[in-house]
C-alpha cells in the first residue's frame, strides 16, 4: 500500500509539470522572459521618396496615353458655273489616329504629397493633352475627283482635303470623349503602379486645364 501511496504521489506530480508547460506555452511573455520566444517583427512601411515615386510614375510615359481610330470623308473643291465650267471638286476618305495623354515629364515634386507615416499618397497629374493626329495612309484615298470642262485643276486640292481631314478626325474624337478616357486610364495606370508599392491610400487627381486642341509644335 505504501508504494502504491509513492506511485501516485508520483504521477500527480508528473500531471502537475505538464500542467505548468501548458500554461507557459499559452502566454509568450514567460518564454521572452526566458529567452526562449520572440515577438515578430512589425511590417515594413513605404519608405520611398517623393523622387523615387516621381521617376516611377514617369516611367508609365508609354502606357497612360489613348488612341481613336476614326474615318471621315471630306469634300472638297468648287462646284462652278453652268455646264460645269469652272468646277473642280474632289471627295476624300480619310482614316486617321488621335493620340491624348499626359506628359509625365512635367511631374514635380510638389505634384506628390505622402503622409508622414508614409501611408497615403496623393498625386496630382498634370493636363491631359493630345500629342498628335495623323491619317493612315493606306487608308486614305481619293474617292473621286470631278474636274468640268474649260476648268483648271487645283494642285492643292487634294492637300486641304487632308488637312480639314485631320481637323475633322480632331473634332471627332474630342466629341467622343478621348480626353475622358485619357484621363480614366492615366488614373488606373498610376494608382496600379503606386499599389505595387504597397500604399495603403491611393489618391490620383488630374488638372483640369485639359483642353481637347492638338497644339502646334
Amino acid at each position: 500500500m505504501r508504494v502504491n501511496l509513492l506511485s501516485a504521489i508520483g504521477l500527480l506530480s508528473l500531471l502537475g509539470v505538464v500542467f505548468s508547460a501548458g500554461i507557459v506555452s499559452s502566454h509568450p511573455s514567460w518564454w521572452t522572459a526566458m529567452g526562449w520566444w520572440a515577438a515578430p517583427t512589425p511590417t515594413s512601411q513605404v519608405t520611398m521618396s517623393t523622387t523615387a515615386v516621381i521617376q516611377k510614375v514617369q516611367q508609365l510615359s508609354q502606357l497612360v496615353t489613348t488612341k481613336y481610330t476614326i474615318q471621315v470623308v471630306v469634300g472638297r473643291g468648287r462646284e462652278g458655273t453652268i455646264f460645269g465650267i469652272g468646277k473642280d471638286k474632289i471627295l476624300l476618305v480619310a482614316q486617321g489616329k488621335v493620340i491624348a495623354g499626359l506628359d509625365l515629364s512635367q511631374l514635380k515634386e510638389q505634384d506628390v504629397h505622402m503622409t508622414k507615416d508614409h501611408t497615403h499618397i496623393t498625386v496630382n497629374l498634370p493636363p491631359l493633352k493630345l500629342f498628335d493626329t495623323y491619317l493612315v495612309e493606306g487608308n486614305t484615298f481619293v474617292y473621286q475627283r470631278d474636274t468640268g470642262v474649260f476648268s483648271s485643276i487645283d494642285p492643292n486640292l487634294e492637300t486641304e482635303a487632308r488637312r480639314q481631314a485631320l481637323s475633322d478626325i480632331t473634332k471627332a474624337a474630342c466629341d467622343d470623349g478621348i480626353m475622358n478616357e485619357a484621363s480614366d486610364n492615366a488614373k488606373k495606370a498610376v494608382t496600379e503602379l503606386l499599389r505595387t508599392i504597397d500604399f495603403q491610400e491611393i489618391t490620383v487627381n488630374i488638372n483640369t486645364n485639359s483642353q481637347c486642341v492638338l497644339l502646334s509644335n
